[in-house]
């Protein structure tokens, strides 16, 4: 009897480590490419021809779902100059306020809903484009949205060092080519860090964004 209690006793504990094991994993896949912490804080610069703003962007919240998924709640603060001023006066700032919901699981993160803070409804995005985890060399998927003639399509390059105001990263490279309506669209790039997502965008070559800083909760 005591050595069948010792052996179920011991088949437990191999259980709950090796279970404890698989979700420590799951939740560092979870991190890798969009970070799952309240608190988490992005400093981004825009640019726009010779005009550039900050906007910061921070996890306020994180919801676990039935499946092991996070969803994690960003609220987005941008101050910029008015691009229209009256003669005789000074530019004032323009705040822009927003908050988007961006599901993270272990095959990838998306983007889910939005929140215009002016009417402070959640818009639920049922055409939002998945990045699937991991980002690897040579991968490929299409994105559609037929009411609108929107077809494009993310190729996944090789990682490589990116330098940005908020440091030096190893970065994966993902293209973004397409159409709509017909029409040519500018091509784009986004480059991802894993463990703080994107730092970096161009369109036409053209840098757009640029991550000045990043910073984790204090534990």
């Amino acid at each position: 009897m005591k050595d069948s209690r010792s052996l179920r006793i011991s088949l437990a504990v191999v259980i709950g480590f090796v279970l404890t094991s698989a979700l420590a994993r799951a939740e560092e896949r979870l991190k890798a490419y969009y970070p799952t912490e309240v608190g988490a804080k992005w400093v981004l610069r825009h640019y726009a021809g010779k005009l550039h703003w900050d906007e910061t962007r921070t996890v306020t919240a994180v919801e676990m779902e039935k499946n092991g998924s996070k969803v994690v709640t960003v609220q987005q603060r941008s101050v910029r100059k008015e691009g229209i001023v009256l003669e005789g006066q000074e530019p004032k700032d323009l705040v822009l306020e927003s908050s988007s919901k961006v599901r993270v699981s272990t095959t990838g993160f998306q983007v889910v809903a939005t929140n215009d803070t002016d009417d402070k409804k959640w818009k639920q995005l049922e055409s939002s484009v998945l990045f699937p985890y991991p980002l690897k060399d040579g991968d490929k998927w299409d994105h559609k949205i037929p009411e609108s003639k929107y077809e494009v399509v993310y190729r996944v390059g090789k990682p490589e060092r990116v330098k940005v105001p908020g440091g030096t990263f190893d970065a994966v490279p993902v293209y973004v080519e397409g159409t709509q309506g017909g029409k040519k669209l500018p091509k784009r790039t986004f480059w991802y860090a894993p463990g703080i997502g994107g730092i970096k965008s161009t369109i036409d070559d053209e840098v757009w964004m640029e991550l000045v800083s990043f910073t984790l909760p204090k534990k």
